[in-house]
């Protein structure tokens, strides 16, 4: 039986970096990975089709499965962008937002309403502080096409496109905005560092980049601040909840899925073992904390694959995309995950 052609499109990271380097390789695959960033015009193109598979929104795949819009796919048990969202509410030093609860009836930006990050940070301030989403103004870059009307929701476009992330920093120096829910901080950097650790490490690299910590201006470097700042918050939160946050999903074409089941498995098989190897390519630095967020957490949250904590966290995601206007109703993964996925 001839290999089964599959290009895949992701970003470079520990967990994809074997795979980008060819160390390792799918059985049966004849793979063409590529690195498409940022994550919205990668995942523009896979809507379109353009793709077999390819890191994408966990929030946008859901609602295209239950709702439709775009090329048809599914979900494989696989997972790369995650982290928790504590560290991701920025605010400026010196500002009258001292606690979260302080953004009852404020004003907070945001890339999309509909991004995961932005979905795991409102759970994370309805069910723990109170901060009912309908109360919040939210300031964005792109307006969703799918957002219920009858949710109260409201939203504001800031002009510029998703190119314009900068602009939000701008805002929030100025009071403009009392909060701005950072992407680009994520793995274990979310659980340990601060803010201003993950804007001189953007620095410093020469890693900036059109949102996230990587955009924030040179003269605003040290003019903000995480708003839930500790460590041991964070970790409270997944051991009292069980719930790891998932950002990005690796989806696969549905009518590739169908047509040879075999390359579902065979892909999560190649992400797994790269996963293994994921500390190879990880500075010491790094590989400790790594290490120091499992035994934290009192599991593995970089594993692929489909256990219980991730049954708990797509479960929660999917109740804070209705509870947000973002699905019509609650649906069990089965809606959206590729066939078979718990044995995969």
């Amino acid at each position: 039986m001839p290999n089964v052609p599959v290009t895949l499109a992701t970003s470079n990271n520990f967990w994809t970096r074997a795979i980008l380097d060819g160390d390792v390789t799918a059985e049966g695959i004849d793979l063409n990975a590529s690195v498409v960033m940022p994550p919205e015009k990668r995942h523009s193109q896979m809507k379109r089709g353009a793709f077999d598979a390819a890191e994408f929104s966990f929030s946008t795949l859901i609602r295209s499965c239950v709702v439709g819009g775009g090329q048809a796919q599914r979900a494989l048990p696989l997972w790369l962008n995650r982290g928790l969202r504590h560290k991701t509410i920025i605010v400026r030093k010196g500002s009258r937002i001292t606690q979260p609860s302080h953004l009852s009836g404020g004003r907070i930006a945001g890339l999309s309403y509909g991004g995961s990050t932005n979905i795991w940070a409102r759970q994370l301030l309805a069910d723990d502080y109170g901060v009912d989403p309908k109360s919040v103004t939210w300031v964005v870059l792109e307006e969703e096409d799918d957002l219920d009307p009858s949710a109260g929701i409201r939203t504001e476009q800031v002009d510029g496109g998703l190119d314009n992330f900068a602009a939000f920093w701008s805002m929030l120096a100025k009071d403009e905005v009392d909060a701005v829910i950072s992407p680009g901080f994520n793995f274990f950097y979310a659980t340990f560092e601060r803010f201003s650790d993950m804007v001189a490490r953007s620095q410093s690299s020469g890693r900036k980049g059109p949102a996230g910590p990587g955009s924030v201006p040179t003269e605003l470097s040290d003019a903000f601040e995480s708003l839930i700042p500790e460590t041991a918050t964070a970790a409270d939160y997944t051991r009292r909840t069980g719930v790891y946050p998932l950002i990005h999903t690796i989806s696969i074409k549905a009518e590739l899925a169908e047509q040879h089941p075999e390359a579902s498995a065979r892909l999560v098989k190649l992400f797994r073992e790269a996963a293994r190897r994921a500390p190879d390519y990880m500075p010491d630095g790094d590989r400790e904390l790594l290490v120091k967020e499992r035994e934290l957490m009192g599991f593995d949250p970089y594993v692929q694959g489909w256990g219980d904590w991730q049954e708990r966290t797509t479960a929660t995601f999917v109740q804070s995309l209705v509870k947000q206007g973002l699905l019509p109703s609650v649906v069990g993964p089965d809606s959206f995950m590729v066939a078979g996925y718990r044995e995969l």
